[in-house]
């Protein structure tokens, strides 16, 4: 089973947030041990586990 998470905020540029996407992204590790990714833009931040 996967996991996603994200963060969408138009105040800051969340490529800067890296260290909290990979910590939200780690809290999902059951969801999925064999694989990991990110993606970053101005105002958006998702991580997935699968």
């Amino acid at each position: 089973m996967c996991g996603i998470t994200g963060w969408v905020d138009f105040r800051q540029d969340l490529r800067s947030q890296r260290q909290v996407v990979e910590g939200m992204t780690e809290v999902l590790l059951n969801r999925g041990p064999d694989d990991y990714g990110y993606w970053f833009s101005d105002q958006l931040a998702l991580g997935h586990r699968r």
